[in-house]
């Protein structure tokens, strides 16, 4: 499924002018272009990682609907676990004091991280158990 470029980029657009103005998560001590430049950022980059999830994880997968969970719990495990170090490292970035707890948040996006390898390498496994691969022939029927 193909999204159209230019509605996305809108929607992306709105949400990042929405969020800038309404200022959350302690943005509001930033000048309004600086605000602005913050949440395009992050709305922005979390879309371009979602992107990139869902164009290459499922090479990963078998082509299977017990993929999808794998495809879509794994994707809010990993990238939303990141969302808080990315939120962090943009106020730092901007001169905001975010008060994070770093080490946990790293090894709760690592341990998410290996827990969704884990699953992907099961399911594969799974799936290669129940559809072996099919000798094929060179020659063409």
């Amino acid at each position: 499924m193909r999204i159209p470029v230019m509605p996305a980029l809108a929607v992306l657009g709105v949400t990042s002018l929405l969020l800038a103005m309404l200022a959350p998560l302690g943005t509001a001590t930033l000048p309004a272009a600086g605000r602005l430049l913050f949440w395009a950022a992050l709305v922005l980059g979390n879309a371009w990682k979602w992107r990139q999830w869902f164009g290459r994880v499922p090479l990963l997968l078998p082509a299977s609907r017990a993929a999808l969970p794998v495809l879509f719990v794994g994707g809010v495990a990993v990238l939303g676990g990141l969302l808080p170090l990315e939120y962090g490292f943009l106020a730092l970035l901007s001169g905001l004091k975010p008060a994070l707890p770093w080490e946990r948040l790293g090894a709760a996006v690592l341990l998410a991280a290996i827990a969704v390898a884990l699953v992907i390498v099961i399911v594969r496994r799974l799936a290669a158990r129940q559809d072996p691969p099919v000798a094929r022939s060179d020659q063409a029927v």
